[in-house]
């Protein structure tokens, strides 16, 4: 399920050529907990990093407490660049007490990096933007 109340979302959209993925999967009973920590905590410093668009989803089939972010990135070279929570205030060591305050929240973490493939895709149409005939 989509859970547009825990993400970023900048103006338009688009495909992005490459995405980082994380599927973070809480303890029992610590889902408010989490949530929290998303939207007052993680998204504010992720919008200070410069993160225009966050994708929030959480699983309600096949899985218990599973979460996956989804961040489009441009370029693969602004992996060069640091976690953009490294730019809040108090710089990387206050990102990296953000992260810690997620023990005994979070059971289990993965980041991916993602490639779109647009050869494997099952894309709609481009719009001809005059009208049919």
């Amino acid at each position: 399920m989509a859970r547009p109340n825990l993400g970023i979302h900048g103006e338009g959209s688009s495909v992005p050529v490459y995405a980082i993925l994380v599927r973070t999967n809480v303890n029992a009973g610590r889902n408010g907990d989490y949530e929290h920590w998303v939207t007052s905590e993680f998204d504010p410093a992720m919008k200070k990093g410069g993160v225009e668009a966050l994708d929030v989803h959480e699983s309600i089939f096949g899985g218990n407490g599973d979460y996956v972010m989804v961040m489009p990135m441009s370029k693969i070279g602004m992996l060069g660049q640091g976690h953009p929570a490294w730019k809040m205030d108090g710089g990387r060591a206050a990102a990296e007490a953000m992260f810690n305050r997620l023990n005994g929240i979070a059971a289990s973490g993965k980041t991916m990096i993602l490639r779109f493939r647009t050869d494997l895709s099952n894309l709609p149409a481009a719009s001809s933007g005059g009208g049919g005939r």
